[in-house]
């Protein structure tokens, strides 16, 4: 169970993850795991990763990634690009644009 240190302007809170507000209906153990690949890809790459690279990462097709972004978008844990289905923000981290 992993466990974040929150901090804000007066005061401190522990989350258990396994309980986010995102995960609620349509966002199951996949989705969860889905967007930690995301997250961790963000890092390491230093830009928002495309659904080839996470599929590549996750063992999922990009078809599949994708669906699962759209899940995730609709619960609020990312927000794509409308036009491209691309990433454009996953708090804290926002993409680039060229």
């Amino acid at each position: 169970m992993f466990q974040a240190l929150i901090v804000g302007s007066s005061r401190c809170a522990r989350v258990d993850e396994s309980r986010a507000v995102w995960q609620g209906d349509g966002v199951d153990e996949l989705d969860l795991r889905l967007r930690s690949v995301t997250y961790s890809l963000f890092v390491e790459l230093g830009r928002a990763p495309t659904a080839t690279e996470v599929a590549g990462t996750a063992g999922l097709t990009g078809e599949a990634v994708l669906a699962g972004w759209q899940r995730l978008h609709g619960q609020h844990a990312l927000v794509l690009n409308p036009a491209t289905a691309e990433i454009r923000m996953a708090n804290p981290f926002s993409a680039a644009f060229a």
